[in-house]
């Protein structure tokens, strides 16, 4: 489906994305901002293949949030009750790497749903994600202190097609 394809389905919330955010052998075009999904708002970016045109791949995307870890949660808890637990967990190393991250998959017939939790900010992520999930007896995620403007934490959920290992990252799913 093109972009030109999808732009009267979703008239006239759908924006165009300009410049086009470049994902490599794909683009993102069109975007519907302000989407609730599991209690949260997201940003929707349509990622189309950049030679034949067609759409790729589907994000929802949290960026610069302070509530990165709950709408994390929310966001599993709403995907685990539509399609059971995830088939793939996959998470960077404990320590070491400049950026962390936790991932589950759905691998579904003809869709695959990702759930990726980023920290890019140097390595170490500043609510302990990686002991998940967090202790029930403390209730709430702990204060996260940080710069003006600054949060490196990312939290996506991909769509896209099964078939398309090679949107997987190395070592999740391929």
């Amino acid at each position: 489906m093109t972009a030109a394809a999808i732009d009267p389905l979703y008239a006239p919330k759908i924006r165009p994305v300009d410049p086009p955010i470049d994902y490599g052998p794909s683009q993102a075009t069109r975007v519907l901002q302000g989407q609730d999904f599991a209690g949260f708002t997201w940003r929707v970016l349509m990622q189309f293949d950049r030679d034949k045109k067609g759409l790729l791949q589907v994000m929802l995307e949290r960026g610069r949030l302070p509530y990165a870890p709950k709408a994390f949660e929310a966001a599993m808890a709403e995907l685990e009750a539509l399609y059971g637990k995830p088939d793939l967990v996959c998470d960077s190393p404990k320590s070491g790497a400049s950026a962390q991250y936790r991932e589950r998959v759905w691998r579904l017939a003809t869709t695959s749903i990702h759930l990726v939790f980023l920290d890019i900010g140097g390595g170490e992520l500043q609510y302990d994600v990686l002991n998940w999930p967090p202790n029930p007896a403390e209730q709430a995620w702990p204060q996260r202190f940080h710069g003006r403007g600054s949060y490196p934490q990312r939290l996506l959920v991909r769509y896209h097609p099964t078939a398309r290992t090679d949107l997987f990252l190395p070592g999740c799913g391929r």
